[in-house]
């Protein structure tokens, strides 16, 4: 089971760390794992912190847009998984074993 995570961002450098390191501690295939990072054109250091940590979005998007509900749409609109989930850039995925949880508890 494929999971598509999309997480909007716009000058988050200071927390975006933290979200990204919590993706990259999953103990679930990182191919069944799609991460669609939609960023509304940030002016500070997000996506420099981004690209300096060992994972990377999958699909990657820095334009100004309408905001965060169009964020999340267009994060919608490319998502290829199976399930999809909302990862705030203020958040973290809670433990390495979540998405295999929950592919145990939606299977």
């Amino acid at each position: 089971m494929k999971f598509s995570i999309i997480t909007p961002t716009l000058n988050d450098a200071a927390v975006i760390t933290r979200t990204v390191r919590s993706l990259g501690a999953q103990d679930y295939s990182r191919e069944l794992m799609e991460w669609i990072l939609i960023d509304g054109g940030s002016a500070d250091a997000t996506l420099e912190t981004i690209k300096a940590e060992k994972v990377h979005p999958d699909v990657w998007e820095s334009e100004k847009n309408g905001g965060f509900f169009e964020a999340l749409n267009r994060g919608m609109t490319g998502a290829t998984g199976d399930v999809v989930c909302f990862l705030l850039a203020v958040d973290r995925v809670a433990s390495g074993g979540t998405f295999a949880f929950y592919r145990r508890v939606i299977d």
